[in-house]
Protein backbone atom coordinates (compact mmCIF):
# COMPACT_ATOMS: atom_id res chain seq x y z
CA UNK A 1 0.00 0.00 0.00
CA UNK A 2 1.53 3.22 -0.88
CA UNK A 3 1.85 6.28 1.03
CA UNK A 4 -0.83 8.26 -0.96
CA UNK A 5 -3.43 5.81 -0.54
CA UNK A 6 -2.89 5.14 3.14
CA UNK A 7 -3.27 8.55 3.78
CA UNK A 8 -6.34 9.03 1.25
CA UNK A 9 -7.91 5.85 3.74
CA UNK A 10 -6.96 7.92 7.24
CA UNK A 11 -8.73 11.05 5.95
CA UNK A 12 -11.82 9.16 4.93
CA UNK A 13 -11.57 6.97 7.91
CA UNK A 14 -11.41 10.50 9.58
CA UNK A 15 -14.16 12.14 7.61
CA UNK A 16 -16.98 8.81 8.19
CA UNK A 17 -16.04 9.15 12.14
CA UNK A 18 -17.38 13.15 12.65
CA UNK A 19 -19.43 12.58 9.82
CA UNK A 20 -21.57 9.73 12.21
CA UNK A 21 -20.62 12.03 15.40
CA UNK A 22 -22.23 14.84 13.97
CA UNK A 23 -25.09 12.85 12.74
CA UNK A 24 -25.49 11.70 17.06
CA UNK A 25 -25.58 14.89 17.81
CA UNK A 26 -27.89 16.14 15.61
CA UNK A 27 -30.62 13.13 16.72
CA UNK A 28 -29.91 13.67 20.36
CA UNK A 29 -30.39 17.00 20.30
CA UNK A 30 -33.67 17.04 18.21
CA UNK A 31 -34.58 14.10 20.42
CA UNK A 32 -34.44 16.58 23.54
CA UNK A 33 -36.03 19.69 21.92
CA UNK A 34 -38.88 17.82 19.98
CA UNK A 35 -39.10 15.32 22.92
CA UNK A 36 -42.69 13.84 22.95
CA UNK A 37 -42.96 12.80 26.29
CA UNK A 38 -43.81 9.87 28.39
CA UNK A 39 -45.61 6.61 26.12
CA UNK A 40 -48.43 5.31 28.01
CA UNK A 41 -50.91 2.94 27.94
CA UNK A 42 -54.76 3.74 28.06
CA UNK A 43 -57.15 0.79 28.15
CA UNK A 44 -61.13 0.87 27.99
CA UNK A 45 -64.11 -0.94 27.06
CA UNK A 46 -65.91 -0.60 24.22
CA UNK A 47 -69.45 0.31 23.83
CA UNK A 48 -70.66 -3.05 21.99
CA UNK A 49 -68.23 -5.01 24.43
CA UNK A 50 -65.85 -7.25 23.52
CA UNK A 51 -62.21 -6.91 23.91
CA UNK A 52 -60.49 -3.97 25.97
CA UNK A 53 -59.03 -1.11 24.15
CA UNK A 54 -55.78 0.11 23.83
CA UNK A 55 -54.67 3.45 23.18
CA UNK A 56 -51.28 4.97 23.37
CA UNK A 57 -50.74 8.36 23.98
CA UNK A 58 -47.82 11.05 25.24
CA UNK A 59 -47.76 12.95 28.43
CA UNK A 60 -45.31 15.46 28.99
CA UNK A 61 -42.57 14.59 31.86
CA UNK A 62 -41.94 15.94 34.86
CA UNK A 63 -45.29 17.57 34.82
CA UNK A 64 -46.37 19.93 38.15
CA UNK A 65 -49.14 17.70 39.66
CA UNK A 66 -46.78 14.66 38.87
CA UNK A 67 -46.55 11.73 36.42
CA UNK A 68 -49.25 9.55 38.23
CA UNK A 69 -51.98 12.65 39.15
CA UNK A 70 -51.20 13.47 35.32
CA UNK A 71 -51.73 9.88 34.19
CA UNK A 72 -55.34 9.40 36.15
CA UNK A 73 -56.72 13.34 34.70
CA UNK A 74 -56.07 11.69 31.33
CA UNK A 75 -57.80 8.66 31.81
CA UNK A 76 -60.49 10.41 33.66
CA UNK A 77 -61.16 12.39 30.41
CA UNK A 78 -61.91 9.58 28.41
CA UNK A 79 -60.51 7.88 25.60
CA UNK A 80 -59.89 9.37 22.23
CA UNK A 81 -62.14 7.05 20.28
CA UNK A 82 -65.68 7.50 20.28
CA UNK A 83 -66.56 4.00 20.38
CA UNK A 84 -65.17 3.10 23.98
CA UNK A 85 -66.76 3.99 27.40
CA UNK A 86 -65.93 6.31 29.79
CA UNK A 87 -64.80 4.79 32.85
CA UNK A 88 -66.18 7.05 35.11
CA UNK A 89 -69.17 9.91 34.49
CA UNK A 90 -67.84 13.08 33.14
CA UNK A 91 -66.53 15.48 35.77
CA UNK A 92 -65.46 13.29 37.63
CA UNK A 93 -62.38 14.33 39.26
CA UNK A 94 -59.30 12.84 41.25
CA UNK A 95 -59.55 14.83 44.54
CA UNK A 96 -56.07 13.01 45.73
CA UNK A 97 -53.53 10.70 44.23
CA UNK A 98 -50.24 10.32 45.82
CA UNK A 99 -48.18 6.92 46.23
CA UNK A 100 -46.64 6.23 49.82
CA UNK A 101 -44.88 3.21 49.97
CA UNK A 102 -45.57 0.94 46.80
CA UNK A 103 -49.62 1.72 47.44
CA UNK A 104 -51.71 4.22 45.71
CA UNK A 105 -54.11 6.17 47.32
CA UNK A 106 -56.72 7.56 44.66
CA UNK A 107 -59.55 9.70 46.08
CA UNK A 108 -62.07 10.47 43.70
CA UNK A 109 -65.01 12.83 43.52
CA UNK A 110 -68.81 12.46 43.84
CA UNK A 111 -69.43 12.03 40.97
CA UNK A 112 -67.75 8.68 40.07
CA UNK A 113 -70.83 6.79 41.99
CA UNK A 114 -73.30 8.67 39.90
CA UNK A 115 -73.03 5.90 37.13
CA UNK A 116 -76.44 5.36 35.43
CA UNK A 117 -77.13 2.48 33.13
CA UNK A 118 -76.06 4.14 29.97
CA UNK A 119 -73.80 2.57 27.35
CA UNK A 120 -71.21 5.49 27.56
CA UNK A 121 -70.21 4.78 31.13
CA UNK A 122 -68.80 1.29 32.52
CA UNK A 123 -70.38 0.25 35.71
CA UNK A 124 -68.48 1.08 38.95
CA UNK A 125 -66.86 -2.68 39.45
CA UNK A 126 -65.57 -2.77 35.93
CA UNK A 127 -64.32 0.52 35.84
CA UNK A 128 -62.44 0.04 38.98
CA UNK A 129 -60.78 -3.30 37.51
CA UNK A 130 -59.97 -1.58 34.36
CA UNK A 131 -58.18 1.53 36.80
CA UNK A 132 -56.32 -0.89 38.17
CA UNK A 133 -55.11 -2.59 34.99
CA UNK A 134 -54.04 1.05 33.71
CA UNK A 135 -52.00 1.85 37.07
CA UNK A 136 -50.72 -1.51 36.97
CA UNK A 137 -49.76 -1.80 33.03
CA UNK A 138 -48.11 2.21 33.70
CA UNK A 139 -46.98 2.41 37.07
CA UNK A 140 -44.27 -0.67 38.01
CA UNK A 141 -43.87 1.18 41.34
CA UNK A 142 -47.84 0.90 42.15
CA UNK A 143 -48.47 -2.85 43.87
CA UNK A 144 -51.56 -2.00 45.59
CA UNK A 145 -54.50 0.43 44.84
CA UNK A 146 -56.73 2.04 47.87
CA UNK A 147 -59.61 4.00 45.98
CA UNK A 148 -61.96 6.13 47.61
CA UNK A 149 -64.61 8.32 46.68
CA UNK A 150 -65.19 11.36 48.80
CA UNK A 151 -63.18 10.18 51.62
CA UNK A 152 -64.71 6.65 51.92
CA UNK A 153 -62.87 3.75 50.71
CA UNK A 154 -64.54 1.43 48.31
CA UNK A 155 -62.48 -0.53 46.73
CA UNK A 156 -58.87 -1.86 48.14
CA UNK A 157 -56.45 -4.36 45.54
CA UNK A 158 -53.80 -6.34 47.35
CA UNK A 159 -52.69 -8.20 44.65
Amino acid sequence: MSYSSEKKLNTSGFVLFFAVLLALVVSVSLYLFFNPGLRRTFIYEPVNGGDLVFEVRYLPANSPQGDLKLYVDELLLGSMTPSCRMLFPAGTKANACFVKGNVLYLDLSEEALQIKSNAEVTDFTAAAEILRKNIFTNFKNVNIIKLYVGENEVYADNT
